[in-house]
């Protein structure tokens, strides 16, 4: 399905309060930058954040699921 252009800038404009962000496609999907570094990706207009041990957890008491991908004829990655 991949990321349309009105998600990238329904996520860019409130990310961008706390800095520059630049958005860049990757394989119909986008990564999301600050200061060159990645730190969230858009898979099928879903935003998923990088995270930490802490962050995960607190993510997951909401109710969160992290990304996770299958390769072809693979176990899921998270």
């Amino acid at each position: 399905m991949g990321v349309t252009a009105g998600c990238k800038e329904f996520v860019r404009d409130p990310l961008s309060d706390f800095g520059p962000v630049t958005i860049r496609n990757m394989f119909g999907d986008a990564g999301i930058y600050a200061d060159g570094v990645m730190f969230a990706i858009l898979v099928d207009d879903t935003l998923y954040l990088k995270a930490d041990d802490a962050s995960a957890r607190a993510f997951a008491a909401e109710g969160k699921k992290p990304f996770t991908y299958r390769p072809s004829g693979r176990a899921p990655v998270a």
